[in-house]
């Protein structure tokens, strides 16, 4: 993964965190779901050992 790639890519992950952190109050359980996944996917494509289930 190129330096251009992961700088993008924590740009798109700010900006989900952001989106999330508006939802916290109205749905925490959808935003650890779906904050696990993101990094769950994250470390993947960083760490090829990492489950991405």
């Amino acid at each position: 993964m190129s330096a251009k790639n992961i700088e993008e890519r924590l740009l798109a992950l700010e900006k989900e965190v952001a989106e999330l952190k508006e939802q916290v109050s109205v749905q925490p359980e959808k935003v650890v779901e779906e904050l696990a996944k993101s990094l769950r996917n994250v470390l993947g494509g960083l760490l090829p050992n990492v489950d991405k289930t």
